[in-house]
């Protein structure tokens, strides 16, 4: 029988997940919010899709529910269902800080802040009550 190194496992999500989130935080800065990058945009969304995929083997399901949101709004954003706004972009970095600290929490084995959880939650529920359809 084969056993995994879930530990193992978590450090290399944590070494993937803070680089992604920084190549994110990049991109989102440069996004030219009139002509956006579909290649940039697309690049934000494969990062959070891995972001995503690495919290399911890690059993992090509060960061793999609220990625699945902002995935899913950004992929809208590609599709040109939503138009990219400087408010979409602000609340895209205030996941990508949320993320971080949700991955220092998990890291260090500190409680996650849940009011920010709360917040960014609320801020992308909003979003796709008033633009997704």
């Amino acid at each position: 029988m084969m056993t995994i190194d879930i530990d193992g496992v978590k450090k290399q999500y944590f070494c993937e997940a803070y680089g992604e989130l920084a190549y994110v935080e990049q991109l989102l800065l440069g996004v030219n919010i009139e002509n956006p990058s579909e290649s940039a945009l697309s690049e934000i969304l494969r990062a959070i899709r891995k972001i995503k995929v690495g919290s399911v083997v890690c059993h992090f399901k509060d960061i793999t529910d609220i990625a699945f949101l902002a995935e899913y709004i950004l992929d809208k954003v590609i599709e040109k269902k939503l138009m990219l706004t400087s408010e979409y972009v602000e609340m895209f970095l205030k996941f990508h800080g949320m993320l971080n600290s949700q991955l220092d929490s998990y890291r260090l084995g500190t409680p996650v802040d849940q009011s920010q959880v709360v917040e960014v939650r609320g801020l992308l529920n909003e979003a796709l009550n008033q633009g997704v359809r």
